[in-house]
């Protein structure tokens, strides 16, 4: 390894070791306690080290959630390459970003509930327009497309035109968020593990059935 490589993986390795900071932080905190200073202190490195590899808390931040996000996308991406039927494809991504948020549960719902618009900015997915912003709604939205295959109401929730792909893209928020409020509720009341495997095969079932309508 040539001296450029190996000071490209010191930085990387530093990088990822106030990352991994941040969401321990995050995780027992809170996403709004977090502080250079806490992260600093956390890995005995001084603030000056810190904001030479980000520019300040924001950036830190940003690259927490956009990692975090990063990890979703790839589950989704690597169930879609294992596996061609859509039932199946829904099936094994919920229950791998179930599992994935429940493993994960403390920085998940610190980050998933706080309604800072900073924080927003990267984890909001129930506004119009998600499929284009959120490349996992938009993949969501594609599943649920292809397992459905119904027939588009003419007219839909307020009695307007809803166009197709904004019809699914409803669809697609509605399975999130489904599965987002079976995951706080799990964490919130502390589910033992056995009990978490029936509620998340229920969830499923129902998701599936019901965009499959009920057949």
């Amino acid at each position: 390894m040539g001296i450029k490589e190996r000071k490209q993986r010191e930085r990387d390795e530093k990088r990822n070791l106030i990352l991994n900071a941040a969401g321990a932080i995050v995780a027992e905190e809170g996403i709004d306690s977090l502080s250079v200073r806490k992260i600093a202190d956390r890995i005995e490195y001084s603030p000056a080290i810190i904001y030479h590899y980000f520019e300040n808390k924001e950036d830190i931040m940003q690259h927490l959630l956009v990692g975090k996000y990063r990890e979703v996308v790839d589950q989704f991406r690597a169930v879609e390459i294992n596996n061609q039927n859509p039932e199946t494809i829904l099936r094994e991504f919920l229950k791998k970003y179930i599992k994935w948020a429940m493993k994960n549960r403390e920085i998940y719902k610190n980050i998933m509930l706080n309604n800072s618009t900073g924080v927003l900015e990267y984890t909001s997915v129930l506004c119009r327009g998600a499929v284009e912003k959120r490349p996992a709604v938009g993949m969501l939205a594609q599943v649920v497309k292809e397992l459905s295959k119904e027939p588009l109401p003419e007219k839909h929730l307020n009695g307007e035109p809803e166009a197709g792909d904004e019809h699914m893209e409803i669809k697609a928020q509605a399975v999130w968020a489904s599965a987002f409020g079976l995951v706080i509720r799990m964490i919130v009341e502390n589910i033992p593990e056995e009990q978490q495997e029936r509620l998340i095969a229920g969830h499923i079932e129902l998701i599936t059935d019901g965009l499959r309508g009920g057949k």
